[in-house]
């Protein structure tokens, strides 16, 4: 393992992002099924208000996650970089664990809000 080995947790956030995308926009839980919580979906007000809406949200939300997780996977080598950059200049301590789930791990978990707000406001 490398000095990048630390790429695998942008990366397969990235991945999970874009699987869910996958599973969301191929393969979108039907209208019946809406209560299953284990599966994803988008399940926004709007959404559950008939099948029609269910269905368009479903796709605009898969493609929401598609796109943003692809975004997500490019930026997963310049936010190492930024990491190991900020670890050397400012971060003095042994343990890094912090900075590395707010440089690595937090940016994934904005672009799924960011889908889920984006699918949101299209519905409107």
């Amino acid at each position: 393992m490398g000095k990048y080995a630390i790429l695998i947790l942008p990366i397969t956030l990235s991945i999970i992002i874009l699987i869910a995308g996958s599973i969301v926009f191929y393969m979108p839980l039907r209208w019946e099924e809406r209560q299953r919580e284990r599966y994803p979906a988008y399940r926004g007000k709007k959404a559950k208000q008939s099948e029609e809406h269910w269905n368009r949200a479903q796709k605009l939300y898969g493609r929401c996650l598609l796109l943003l997780g692809s975004i997500d996977l490019l930026f997963a080598y310049p936010l190492t970089r930024c990491f190991y950059w900020f670890v050397e200049a400012f971060w003095h301590k042994e343990d890094a664990t912090l900075p590395a789930v707010l440089i690595l791990c937090v940016p994934s978990f904005g672009f799924i809000l960011s889908a889920y707000l984006i699918t949101r406001k299209k519905l409107r």
